[in-house]
């Protein structure tokens, strides 16, 4: 096996690997909120921790800007 397919194999391994990691870390944090956005700062997951905390389900927040979790106050001087 020449070394480009080797390493090619090795970084599917990291990569599967580090997607188990973060699965794992996300679906098991118990005591840290986790939110993810995509490039744009639209909401894409978050984890139950989240949802314990803030009390928001996914339904209300799936899609939406991140902008929504501000005050509109605060959303004026970061957001806009």
């Amino acid at each position: 096996m020449n070394n480009k397919v080797k390493s090619k194999n090795n970084d599917d391994k990291l990569s599967l690997m580090s997607s188990l990691f973060f699965k794992l870390m996300f679906n098991n944090a118990k005591a840290t909120s986790i939110l993810l956005l995509d490039t744009d700062g639209i909401i894409i997951d978050f984890n139950e921790a989240f949802i314990k905390t803030f009390g928001y389900s996914k339904e209300d927040l799936i899609d939406q800007n991140f902008s929504i979790l501000f005050i509109e106050k605060d959303r004026k001087r970061c957001c806009s």
